[in-house]
């Protein structure tokens, strides 16, 4: 594996968990991070210089070693908290002892992790190949890594990415400006 890549994808994590976390505390639901970590890897992974095949296969490993963060932020900022209500001597216990919570952490996630594996190589041929039941994440990720090789698509998305940015700014003012676009809609 290429050492670009696997730093990529480092810092993708990293951004998803940061990301994941807040909206996952801030929003009853968290919404998947991996049309974003596209969106970004589409102009990260290009600044590395892969090209062609290698180019969709380093995108497509960035975002989904990515978005392992965003699921870990949405599981703990969902869970963590829970334990907090129904057991605040214990979860004080943990805060205290940081080392010991990072490894319960990287226990869970190993275990979990290990779990979904066992289960995903069990069910495969029964509920993917067989049935074809699609995961709809991973087909709207998938086809906005294969449209990266259509130069129409690859415009259309940068064309989406940087008009959600400006309506953010819109929404949220400009400086000192008042925003632009109303906060709700009635």
């Amino acid at each position: 594996m290429n050492l670009m890549l696997a730093v990529i994808t480092i810092v993708f994590s990293v951004f998803s968990t940061g990301v994941m976390t807040y909206i996952a505390l801030a929003t009853p639901i968290g919404p998947w991070i991996a049309p974003t970590l596209v969106l970004i890897g589409t102009f990260v992974v290009r600044l590395t210089g892969f090209r062609g095949n290698q180019y969709s296969q380093g995108l497509a490993l960035v975002t989904a070693g990515g978005s392992v963060g965003g699921i870990l932020a949405t599981a703990l900022a969902f869970s963590f908290p829970t334990l907090f209500f129904l057991d605040a001597p214990f979860f004080n216990q943990l805060m205290v002892h940081p080392l010991g919570f990072v490894l319960l952490v990287s226990g869970l996630a190993l275990a979990g992790g290990s779990l979904g594996f066992l289960i995903a190589d069990l069910l495969d041929q029964k509920m993917i190949s067989k049935d074809e039941l699609a995961f709809p994440i991973g087909q709207l990720t998938y086809k906005m890594i294969a449209a990266q090789n259509q130069v129409k698509k690859a415009l259309e998305l940068a064309f989406g990415a940087v008009l959600t940015v400006i309506f953010t700014i819109f929404h949220a003012g400009l400086l000192i400006i008042r925003p632009l676009v109303p906060a709700t809609f009635t």
